[in-house]
């Protein structure tokens, strides 16, 4: 799976991503750090990636009636934690997370216990 990780969330989660098995990008790292919500869908589109976003805002906008308007979000719902207490929540919930994503959720949540 490829995975683009959200100006909100650190960097550090894409070098984890990519532990897992997965391809990661950050938005920071791509030179997008003022990018609008539009330019971050349109990348998350383009390279067919699921955005990783602590931002409520781009749950509505998951999902599509066609493949071309077609991305998912995992959207973490857990305010500023220092970053290992990101990755223990992360490699708890992952499992659920990548079998959602499999099945085709528009969203998946988590971090909520």
């Amino acid at each position: 799976m490829r995975f683009l990780v959200d100006q909100n969330l650190p960097s550090m989660l894409c070098g984890w991503l990519e532990a897992q098995g997965h391809a990661a990008e950050h938005i920071r790292l791509l030179g997008m750090p003022d990018a609008t919500d539009e330019e971050i869908i349109h990348r998350a589109r383009e390279t067919a990636a699921v955005l990783l976003t602590r931002d409520k805002d781009f749950a509505p906008r998951a999902g599509g009636s066609t493949l071309a308007t077609w991305f998912q979000v995992v959207w973490v719902r857990r305010g500023n934690v220092a970053n290992d207490m990101l990755l223990e929540m992360m490699e708890r919930f992952w499992p659920n997370v990548v079998a959602a994503l499999e099945r085709g959720d528009p969203v998946v949540e988590i971090g909520q216990d």
